[in-house]
């Protein structure tokens, strides 16, 4: 992400004596001319300059190395650079509108109004060049400040096009067209300005702007925990910080908790390349509706009696308990009983499918075990009792927690 500041940099900088050298053209074609037009749109072109160093300082800063005293980086002086961008909008809007109002009722005289034709012509294709390649770039790196300097020059091809036109007619004495036109750019830029101006503003007070992007990363969580209680995003500069809160079972372990909470993490960055930190807090948890897995040896409802090996249960009967109360159950055939090797871990990862988040048992192997754990299923140990005596300790909040796996071997 570093080496995309730096590019974004040297497009900065690159634009920046471009645009240098536009605002001296039109400044020293104004006055040989006496197009005030072209001298005003050269002083507009002079807000552009400042409005593309800031973007380019504001990149340089961001691309900083963190320090103790800022430990969290520079990556929101892009977003301050932004702010300033969006003053110079509102200062470039006001100069526009007056000068387009006065152009209204006044008519120029100009000396050579070929050349002036010509600068302001190149001006508006150089200007659009610029426009492009900030742009393409600003998206490519996330860049709040170079998407915003390419708005800009989009409004700069828009100016010295008028101004053209302004030239144009002002040889046959028509000058209020030019300033009509002149004044509907000036509002345009006004609303460009306001939206760019509330963007930095509430990244830097730190609000929540992408929501899409929130609900994407809940649903990438989801995959692994059930329970998601907060996704928070902030933007930083081209950056994008978050951190969610998710709720686990009681009896995860601090380092599966840690396992859990990285792999998560680095889920998120992965699916979702602008994410530059994601943290994960994780909470005990204890759901208000539960499907609790019960491996049984015969199809008898909840006179089914607990039955031995996890892995290579016959039956496996599933209750449905909501607030404390059985609200339904039913029975699926084990798919995986007779499979030769790693008939748990088959058998673990299908009921994780179905949504189970407990399960009571007598044995299970290390690996079915963790697989189980990982995915912040509750597991507990029983022997020689029903479904129906296990779904009302369960219940009752009876049942012995199982905090280690009863053999390592898995068949």
């Amino acid at each position: 992400m570093r080496e995309e500041l730096k590019r974004g940099q040297r497009v900065a900088a690159w634009a920046t004596l471009i645009t240098i050298g536009l605002a001296l053209a039109k400044g020293i074609a104004g006055t040989l001319t006496g197009s005030m037009l072209l001298i005003a749109d050269a002083i507009h072109s002079g807000a552009d300059i400042l409005a593309i160093f800031a973007s380019w300082f504001g990149i340089w800063i961001s691309n900083r190395t963190p320090t103790k005293r800022f430990p969290y980086g520079f990556y929101k002086a892009e977003n301050l650079a932004t702010l300033l961008i969006s003053v110079l909008f509102f200062l470039g809007a006001y100069e526009i509108l007056n000068t387009s109002f006065h152009k209204i009722f006044n008519a120029s005289d100009m000396a050579i109004p070929l050349l002036a034709l010509i600068v302001a012509g190149a001006s508006s294709v150089i200007s659009y060049f610029i426009a492009f390649y900030e742009g393409r770039v600003g998206r490519e790196i996330n860049s709040q400040s170079l998407i915003a300097n390419a708005q800009e020059s989009l409004f700069d091809v828009v100016s010295s096009l008028v101004v053209f036109l302004g030239i144009l007619l002002a040889v046959f004495k028509i000058p209020y067209v030019e300033g009509a036109i002149g004044i509907l750019l000036g509002l345009l830029i006004l609303k460009v300005a306001f939206s760019n101006a509330r963007l930095s503003v509430y990244s830097l007070m730190d609000a929540s702007l992408n929501k899409e992007l929130e609900h994407a990363i809940a649903k990438q969580i989801r995959k692994e925990v059930k329970k998601v209680k907060s996704v928070r995003l902030r933007q930083s500069g081209p950056f994008v910080f978050g951190e969610a809160d998710i709720g686990v079972g009681k009896q995860l372990s601090v380092q599966r908790a840690y396992e859990l909470s990285k792999r998560l993490e680095q889920r998120v960055k992965k699916a979702h390349p602008e994410v530059e930190e994601f943290l994960i807090y994780i909470e005990p948890h204890t759901l208000s509706h539960q499907v609790l897995i019960i491996p049984v040896d015969e199809n008898l409802g909840l006179s089914s009696k607990l039955m031995g090996h996890f892995g290579r249960s016959k039956w496996f009967l599933f209750a449905d308990i909501k607030k404390g109360k059985l609200k339904s159950f039913h029975v699926e055939k084990n798919p995986f009983a007779q499979k030769e090797l790693r008939a748990g871990l088959a058998a673990a990862k299908w009921l994780l499918a179905k949504g189970a988040n407990a399960i009571v048992l007598m044995k299970i192997g290390e690996i079915s075990f963790h697989t189980l754990r990982d995915y912040g299923v509750e597991i507990f140990k029983e022997r020689d009792c029903t479904a129906n005596e296990i779904i009302n300790k369960f219940i009752a909040k009876k049942l012995r927690p199982l905090s280690r796996p009863t053999h390592t071997s898995e068949k």
